[in-house]
C-alpha cells in the first residue's frame, strides 16, 4: 500500500480549511485500527488519510466530499447521481464506524464547505438514523451502530 513520508503528511495540513491536525488524523487511524477488523468498512467524513493509515476500506469510491457537494451554487445532476451511488454503497457495505470531523457536524461554530447539516443533510440524517455518537478522538466524532 502507498504510504506518505511523515513530512509530506504533516505538510498537507499547512493550509487545511478545518481545525483538524495531523495528530488528529494519526490518532483517529490508531482508534479505527483498534476498534475494527481489517475487513471492515469505515466512513470518514471526510479525510481518506484515516482509512489509509488504519488500513481500512472506504465505503465507496467517494472518499472525499468534492463529487458529492457543490463548492458553490446548487447541487447538480452529477452530484445527485453520485449521492445515489454513495447511499447505495452505504446500505450495501454498512460501515462499522463513522467518523466525522467536528467542524462538519451539528453545533459547529464553523460552517465549512463539507458541513453535513447544511451541505449534505441527507447524510447527517442517515448517520442519525443508523448510528449513535460513542467517542471523540482528537477533532473527530465517532459514531457506531446502537
Amino acid at each position: 500500500p502507498h504510504r506518505e513520508a511523515i513530512d509530506q503528511f504533516n505538510s498537507s495540513f499547512t493550509d487545511y480549511p478545518c481545525i483538524m491536525t495531523a495528530a488528529d488524523v494519526h490518532n483517529a487511524a490508531i482508534y479505527v485500527a483498534a476498534h475494527t477488523k481489517q475487513t471492515d468498512n469505515v466512513l470518514v467524513w471526510d479525510d481518506p488519510k484515516v482509512n489509509v493509515l488504519s488500513d481500512r476500506k472506504t465505503v465507496s469510491r467517494f472518499a472525499i466530499w468534492a463529487p458529492l457537494l457543490p463548492l458553490r451554487g446548487e447541487v447538480t445532476a452529477r452530484h445527485t447521481k453520485n449521492r445515489a451511488e454513495f447511499f447505495h454503497a452505504l446500505e450495501r457495505k454498512s460501515p462499522t464506524l463513522v467518523l466525522v470531523e467536528r467542524s462538519a457536524w451539528r453545533n459547529s461554530p464553523h460552517i465549512t464547505v463539507h458541513h453535513l447539516p447544511t451541505k449534505f443533510p441527507e447524510l447527517a440524517d442517515w448517520i442519525d438514523a443508523h448510528y449513535v455518537a460513542s467517542d471523540t478522538v482528537g477533532n473527530f466524532l465517532v459514531f457506531r451502530k446502537p
